[in-house]
């Protein structure tokens, strides 16, 4: 189901992206045709502007999600007054959008906020998942963090430079 949603999300936003180009292509050379020449530069400008937005947009999507196994850490930043502050936290993790919270024993280290915390990575299944993370102090439970996607077991990615010989 993930890689299907992944899969419509790139369609949708390769399509929006051509539609631009297209659109700006066509439009910029009709000013290139009526226009003045200082001006003719500016949209030219504007137009190759777009183009290296888009090819570097491109490059974030195709990003591989990463891979975590039985032996993976898991590795974040807390921010917080003190590094003792922040070992008194109670860490809780929320697999795939669940909404009771496991508990995280981990270590944190450093010198000034934020501070590195580590953790030996939560057993999944197989397979693409996702997690959240919150910290507790005696004031409360902080807000979720922003889902962290990644596949657990070590599930092998795709070939790729597929050929004949």
């Amino acid at each position: 189901m993930y890689s299907i949603l992944k899969f419509i999300r790139m369609v949708v936003t390769y399509t929006f992206y051509l539609i631009i180009i297209i659109e700006f292509t066509f439009f910029g050379f009709l000013l290139y045709l009526f226009n003045s020449s200082e001006y003719k530069r500016e949209m030219m400008k504007k137009l190759y502007l777009l183009i290296v937005l888009v090819l570097l947009s491109i490059v974030q999507l195709n990003a591989q999600v990463p891979v975590a196994t039985p032996t993976s850490k898991l590795i974040f930043d807390q921010s917080g007054g003190s590094l003792s502050e922040i070992t008194a936290y109670v860490y809780k993790y929320y697999p795939d959008g669940n909404t009771v919270g496991l508990p995280l024993t981990g270590v944190c280290t450093g010198t000034i906020s934020p501070f590195t915390c580590s953790t030996v990575f939560p057993t999944f299944s197989n397979g693409n998942h996702s997690l959240t993370l919150t910290s507790t102090n005696a004031a409360g439970e902080s807000v979720k963090s922003v889902p962290f996607a990644f596949v657990y077991g070590g599930v092998p990615l795709s070939p790729v430079n597929i050929r004949i010989g």
